[in-house]
């Protein structure tokens, strides 16, 4: 089997915890041909001491004050060679045998924009999941993602490899005025472009813990979600209104989210009240009524 090069851009900043995982993950796939890209941002809390640890097993590293996540993913791509390009959150950790299954698909479509395996769930102590979550796309792409209802499809970065082919033509970079959603917007780009390969076999893990970005900051999240929705051209009045309408749904569901996750029950059901009247379809989810139920059960703090 004909083996792709692989390069990997970790962006870190005061992720000591758990970028030494991270690297380890990358390094053990008993993968001949990869690169690993560490970007931190000038972290102070030992990160650099554990980068250094590894400095000889890696292409490039750096550690100093940056503008971000997206940012450093930027210089991270700006160093890579590879036939296939991503980025690993240094919270997050690839699983055995991932560049393997990565290349197996791209022997089969050597032309495609990206292939998206499946992920699994992990926590802050590190007690994985047995749980698949397989990636799914309504069609065929090249599509429109913005024009595809929310749970219709699911391609997840942490298990995303994108083709350098497909990246230099549609930008090799996330958007820098982007602080949560930087890996939507790219996303976007190449499946609006491009073949997507998918695979159902687990590649990585996505950690969820209280400090990670989407859980602590769920409501700009959502709002820069909506954002990027808004603002993506559509032909016509009708592709407008389904753009507004995911806009919608997005934004409260960074407000369902605090609901879930907020100690506070007065808080916590202002959100969920909140969240429907941002977006009143939710009266009609399960989600919706999930969440409300195991608020009202669980109590005041």
């Amino acid at each position: 089997m004909n083996l792709p090069k692989i390069s990997i851009v970790i962006p870190s900043f005061n992720q000591a915890r758990y970028l030494g995982t991270a690297i380890e993950s990358v390094l053990s796939q008993d993968y001949s041909d990869f690169e690993l890209v560490v970007i931190d941002g000038g972290s102070s809390d030992g990160s650099r001491e554990i980068i250094q640890h590894y400095a000889h097993q890696l292409t490039f590293w750096v550690s100093e004050p940056d503008k971000g996540q997206s940012s450093a993913i930027n210089k991270g791509f700006a160093n890579c060679t590879g036939d296939l390009i991503t980025f690993l959150s240094s919270d997050d950790f690839y699983l055995p045998g991932a560049f393997f299954f990565v290349a197996e698909q791209w022997n089969k479509h050597p032309d495609c924009g990206a292939i998206v395996g499946g992920f699994k769930h992990v926590d802050e102590n590190s007690h994985l999941s047995p749980t698949v979550n397989p990636p799914r796309l309504p069609h065929p792409s090249p599509l429109d993602l913005t024009l595809i209802a929310p749970e219709d499809w699911r391609l997840h970065q942490v298990s995303t490899f994108y083709s350098k082919n497909a990246l230099d033509q549609v930008g090799r970079f996330v958007r820098e005025d982007l602080l949560y959603v930087m890996d939507r917007e790219l996303l976007f780009r190449v499946v609006k472009n491009f073949r997507i390969v998918l695979d159902e076999r687990a590649y990585a893990a996505f950690r969820r813990h209280p400090e990670s970005k989407t859980m602590s900051n769920a409501i700009p999240f959502g709002e820069e979600f909506g954002r990027l929705y808004l603002e993506t051209p559509a032909t016509d009045k009708h592709e407008k209104k389904q753009q507004e309408r995911r806009a919608q749904f997005f934004r409260a569901k960074g407000y369902l989210s605090i609901a879930k996750y907020n100690p506070d029950l007065q808080e916590s059901l202002a959100a969920i009240f909140t969240a429907v009247c941002i977006y009143p379809r939710y009266l009609l989810t399960k989600n919706y009524w999930v969440s409300f139920a195991r608020r009202i059960l669980k109590g005041p703090n």
